[in-house]
């Protein structure tokens, strides 16, 4: 896997180094895996359990 110095973002279009607004709500729960998940990972996580394996970064709405 190659890594990147791009920005990341969640929510918004970056374009020709200017950021849009493109998400119309919240995001309750955010979690970024180092690799794709299969759909039965994908089905597993949205009924809770997820995928430890590869699993970079989690962030829960709650914490602020």
């Amino acid at each position: 896997m190659s890594s990147t110095t791009q920005p990341f973002g969640v929510g918004a279009d970056l374009y020709d180094g200017k950021v849009t607004p493109s998400l119309n709500g919240t995001v309750a729960h955010l979690r970024v895996w180092d690799r794709a998940l299969s759909s039965e990972e994908v089905l597993a996580d949205r009924a809770g359990s997820p995928a430890k394996a590869g699993l970079v970064a989690a962030w829960d709405g709650k914490d602020g």
